[in-house]
Order: C-alpha cells, then structure tokens, then sequence
C-alpha cells in the first residue's frame, strides 16, 4: 500500500510531466512537422494517462485487500476480547459483593468486639467486688470482729451504754 506522501509525489510527478509536455508542444508549434509531432506527443499522453489509470487501480485493489486483511484482524481480536470483557464485568461484580460481605462481617465483628469489651467491664466489676468481699471475710475470720457498717457504731453506742451505767 502506497502511503499518502508517496500518492503526492506520483500525482506531483505527473503534473509536472505535463507541463513538460505543454512546454515541449509550444516550442515545436513553429516546426514544420507540426501536426506528426502533437499526435506523437498526445499518444505518448494518452499512454501515460492509461498507465496511471492502471496504476490507481491496482492501488485500488491493494488498498481494498488491506482493508478486508484489518477487517478480519479486528474481527479476530473481538472475538477473543468480548469473553474477556464479559469475565472483566462478573469479577468486578464479585469484587462489589465479596466488598460488601466484607463490611458487613466487619460491622459484626466490631459489633462483638463491643460486647465483649462490655462483658469484660462487668466481669472485672464482679470480680473486684468478689475480691473485696472475700478479703473483708478473711479479715474478720482473721480478727475476729466485722467491719461492716454499722457494726463499730454500734460497738461504740453499746460500749458508752455500758460506760455510762
């Protein structure tokens, strides 16, 4: 396939060959064989414009075997990327939907995550409560008398009672 810069340098070719020609019938206008030498001239015109006219045919022809050759490449290469394209689109769905299973599992686990940390609090409440009580049993075990409220002071009304009588 000709390229359009050298389709240009053909078609520049023959009009300057033209006027080559025009030149040439001017200068032997005043020759006595006047008439032999334009009809020799326009055959050899003639010629040359038979020949062109061959010529863009044949370009004609190459550039329409090209065209089909393309046709049928991209025809090819569609039919390998449409699957492609489709297998594209399912997986971006599946992206979309395993995203949002995502989210959602997140959402849950932050969810349980809250609960324990609630669980937690209140576990170590009890427990420190535990703690506390079982230590202040142990104390009295140990000491033989409550610490309780309202024990002491009743230990101190009942002691000035007995102090005043």
């Amino acid at each position: 396939m000709a390229s359009r810069s050298e389709q240009e340098d053909k078609s520049a070719k023959a009009k300057e060959w033209r006027r080559e020609m025009q030149e040439k019938l001017k200068q032997y206008s005043k020759a006595p064989q006047l008439a032999e030498l334009q009809i020799k001239l326009l055959d050899q015109m003639v010629h040359k414009l038979k020949q062109d006219r061959h010529d863009v045919g044949v370009q004609i022809t190459e550039d329409q075997e090209e065209l089909q050759w393309v046709e049928k490449e991209v025809n090819e290469i569609k039919s390998k990327y449409d699957p492609l394209v489709r297998r594209m689109t399912e997986r971006k769905q599946q992206r979309d939907e395993l995203v949002q299973q995502l989210q959602q599992f997140e959402q849950s686990f932050q969810g349980v995550i809250e609960s324990v940390r609630d669980r937690i609090k209140v576990t170590n409440k009890y427990d420190s409560t535990f703690q506390r009580k079982a230590a202040s049993e142990s104390l009295t075990q140990s000491r033989g008398f409550s610490t309780e409220k309202g024990t002491t002071a009743s230990h101190r009304v009942a002691s000035k009672n007995k102090t005043l009588s």
